[in-house]
């Protein structure tokens, strides 16, 4: 089979006056990681439905191997059959295998017991994830497609995803905005709907090669921005003149949230190996959870859910203060 899994080329898409993109061209090859990312509306989902054949394309083409077996997540989930058990909904992509089979599967994304009986209709988002999930592997598809995998999934559900993708050898495509994940799990990023400053812009993409791939991109998106204000403050004193007048009112600063006033005294570059060094923690917490000693152990296996727990929701304010630093 060939090593070519898409080609695109000269792709855009619009929606009467809204252009999400416009001569977008690459090619992913067998074995590669893409992840997709950008702010909610800027065509993220869109791309995948062009790739997968949903939608027609305004200009340019997109094409998929026409021999890969393509295992595709939907954000919505609206793949599954409200009708249907969790079992069924199993069974149904893999016939072939015997209900113990199918329920073993089903075991190692978390349905057991009962659980296996429970309608689609009555399942959370996070089960009805995990369930498609688990669909996936049985298919065990040549390229797997996720829009937002960890969308709804509690701490157990994203420690199973992140195994599932790190041991998976196909071809992924993953939209998210999960840098952690995006972190651990791609080695490139196709930023959609912002410019070179990171600041909304609908119809413009980038690509970012390299691993930690949110914290690569973030970086220069950061370089970027202390590049652009060092040329505002080189410009000549009469461009600057009318802001330095006397009846000109001052911009008001924007006020730093309370949770993120403590990041203050640090810069961005202190900030940025502060999340390095936080995102190396949560890693070697989440293969502790995997310690006979502790799983069995409630007390130490309570002690390290409550700290992982607090390194994650830190990790999320670092997030923030970066973004809000870097512009």
């Amino acid at each position: 089979t060939s090593d070519l899994v898409m080609r695109c080329e000269g792709l855009g898409k619009s929606f009467d006056d809204l252009t999400l993109f416009k001569n977008l061209t690459f090619d992913i090859l067998h074995g590669e990681r893409l992840g997709i990312t950008g702010p909610n509306g800027t065509g993220k989902s869109t791309l995948l439905k062009l790739a997968l054949g949903r939608l027609d394309p305004s200009a340019g083409t997109i094409r998929m191997g026409s021999s890969l077996r393509v295992g595709y997540l939907d954000q919505q989930g609206d793949v599954l059959n409200p009708d249907k058990t969790v079992l069924d909904e199993a069974r149904r992509v893999r016939p072939d295998l015997a209900a113990e089979q199918v329920r073993n599967r089903l075991g190692a994304f978390l349905f057991t017991g009962d659980d296996v009986f429970k309608q689609c209709s009555d399942l959370s988002g996070g089960q009805r994830n995990r369930l498609m999930l688990c669909r996936l592997v049985l298919t065990e598809p040549d390229v797997l497609i996720l829009d937002e995998p960890t969308n709804h999934l509690d701490i157990a559900s994203r420690e199973m995803l992140e195994k599932a993708m790190s041991s998976y050898t196909g071809t992924i495509i993953a939209v998210s905005h999960d840098r952690y994940f995006l972190n651990q799990i791609v080695d490139k990023l196709l930023v959609i709907g912002t410019d070179e400053l990171g600041h909304r812009c609908l119809g413009q993409t980038e690509f970012v090669d390299g691993k930690p791939a949110y914290t690569v991109y973030a970086s220069l998106v950061r370089k970027r921005t202390e590049a652009e204000k060092q040329k505002q403050q080189t410009r000549p004193n009469g461009a600057r003149k009318r802001n330095n007048g006397r009846n000109d009112k001052a911009k008001p600063r924007p006020t730093t949230p309370e949770e993120l006033k403590r990041f203050n005294k640090y810069s961005v570059e202190q900030i940025e190996e502060m999340i390095m060094s936080l995102e190396e923690q949560i890693a070697e917490m989440k293969e502790r959870f995997g310690d006979e000693a502790i799983y069995k152990d409630p007390t130490q296996l309570a002690e390290l859910q409550r700290d992982y727990d607090a390194n994650v929701a830190e990790l999320d304010l670092l997030y923030r203060a970066y973004d809000r630093r870097s512009g």
